[in-house]
């Protein structure tokens, strides 16, 4: 009986992390999904992957947003100021149980008319719903911050007097 228990402990263990990876690659399609809608200007497809009651710091935003219909309105605006291309750079996922992940980093968002480049951060909190649905449940973005500017380069030392010969 024991060497069955151990032979369950050993497999919990080792489909723990193929479980946590799964998890995580449920995740991260909804990110892709995220992208791929905002890239396609479609407001009820990025709008369908929030849970109704979902957190929102939306990046222009100066207040919490939260509701489906605040986020139509948000998403409304963004998609009325131009077309974009979003595309995702370096993040990480991890499944924090197995209806939870946290995905972190970075999107880029290209307005295909003027050919300028917003760099921005971003976290999303997703959630499994009962139904086997993931939907954000919270989201934050903010513009990336500048690079620090390049120190000055240091003034030019005066060449020195020549010496003056011994006599």
């Amino acid at each position: 009986m024991k060497k069955y228990f151990a032979a369950v402990a050993l497999a919990l263990a080792l489909a723990a992390p193929a479980r946590a990876q799964t998890v995580a690659d449920e995740g991260q399609a909804v990110v892709d999904a995220w992208i791929a809608e905002f890239t396609d200007g479609d407001i009820a497809g990025v709008v369908g992957l929030y849970l109704p009651e979902a957190l929102v710091w939306v990046t222009s935003g100066r207040t919490l947003s939260t509701g489906t219909e605040a986020f139509t309105t948000y998403f409304t605006n963004v998609f009325g100021a131009g077309d974009y291309t979003a595309t995702l750079l370096e993040h990480s996922v991890l499944a924090v149980s197995d209806t939870v992940v946290v995905s972190a980093g970075r999107i880029d968002v290209l307005n295909v008319g003027t050919g300028a480049v917003s760099n921005f951060r971003y976290h999303f909190v997703l959630v499994e719903g009962p139904d086997g649905v993931w939907q954000i449940a919270a989201h934050h973005s903010s513009r990336l911050p500048d690079p620090p500017a390049a120190p000055a380069a240091a003034p030019a030392t005066p060449a020195a007097a020549p010496a003056t010969p011994a006599r």
